[in-house]
């Protein structure tokens, strides 16, 4: 039972008209979750504003980026100062500076004793956000308790499974019906892998159905840092195309050489039409690898710049 105003950022675009204006979508939303016009109104230029939408809410939202859907989604349903906010993988779409906005706004309803349920695979977010947290394994209550209690066992049952973590994650949030039907990272001999170092040569391999698509596709690519950080975003352009795109699909992303640091890190992907106008797909924090350190670097940071040094003598004296 819940008792209390009950706010959900579930997906993407949940509850939005693709053929409505952001303007229009958010008197659309604001009176599903029953408020007046006249309410709507005096939160209007705040949930503007927080979304950095100013110039684009009269643009049809059909024509938004996933960014952009989510930045507006999640500023409509946090400024309705819900008591109860239902949260699913909704951080994975947005820059890192956005990121942080929505995790101190976060931060600020939970002080002020209201209720987030966050849905996440993020542990890290789990950790940071999260009081008290619960694990549900494969349809079972697995563990529940403090965050820190339930993370640890979490970590404990991953590193005693006979099965990959990464492997895991990948195989049971992709159903029979999607479009993608996998995403993997590829070694130079094509060997699925789950780990790499940093500066080695990497693939990022796709599989979609293009006969589901109906349309020529464009792959786009996120990759994040297990704590949320926006690391880089990607998508294979109007210049990457089977020739016949019917049946299965495989379209690579290649790296001579991978440029980041040691750490955890997951891809997010998404499926768009080739002018990018329309998002067939989207998939976040689908796949997660490591990437372990090179014996000998002493770069820190986030990115692996795989330069060398050099020294020279320039004094021209004796």
């Amino acid at each position: 039972v819940a008792r209390g105003r009950l706010s959900a950022l579930l997906e993407l675009g949940a509850g939005f008209h693709p053929e409505l204006t952001g303007r229009e979508n958010v008197y659309l939303n604001g009176s599903i979750l029953g408020f007046t016009s006249r309410e709507i109104r005096n939160l209007f230029d705040d949930i503007v504003e927080f979304a950095e939408l100013e110039q684009f809410i009269d643009e049809p939202v059909r024509n938004y980026s996933s960014g952009m859907y989510m930045r507006l989604g999640f500023s409509v349903a946090i400024h309705v100062e819900p008591e109860i906010l239902l949260v699913d993988e909704i951080l994975a779409v947005g820059d890192l500076t956005f990121q942080k906005r929505c995790l101190d706004r976060f931060a600020r309803l939970r002080d002020e004793g209201r209720t987030i349920v966050v849905v996440s695979h993020d542990l890290d977010m789990i950790g940071r956000l999260c009081d008290s947290s619960v694990w549900i394994n494969k349809g079972e209550l697995a563990s529940v308790g403090s965050s820190s209690s339930v993370l640890e066992d979490f970590i404990s049952h991953d590193e005693n499974s006979d099965v990959n973590v990464s492997d895991q994650t990948h195989q049971l949030r992709l159903k029979p019906d999607d479009l993608v039907k996998s995403l993997e990272l590829v070694d130079v001999n094509g060997h699925s892998m789950s780990s790499t170092a940093s500066g080695q040569p990497a693939l990022i391999r796709v599989r979609y159905d293009a006969d589901k698509a109906g349309e020529p596709v464009t792959v786009a690519l996120g990759l994040y840092r297990a704590d949320g950080t926006h690391v880089s975003s990607i998508n294979s352009g109007a210049t990457t195309s089977a020739g016949n795109d019917v049946g299965v699909i495989e379209v690579d992303y290649e790296m001579s050489s991978l440029p980041v640091q040691s750490g955890t890190y997951e891809i997010s992907i998404a499926l768009h039409s080739r002018d990018m106008t329309k998002v067939f797909e989207r998939h976040t924090h689908l796949f997660r690898f490591e990437v372990d350190p090179v014996a000998g670097s002493h770069q820190t940071g986030l990115v692996a710049l795989g330069g060398n040094w050099s020294a020279k003598n320039v004094d021209k004296g004796n």
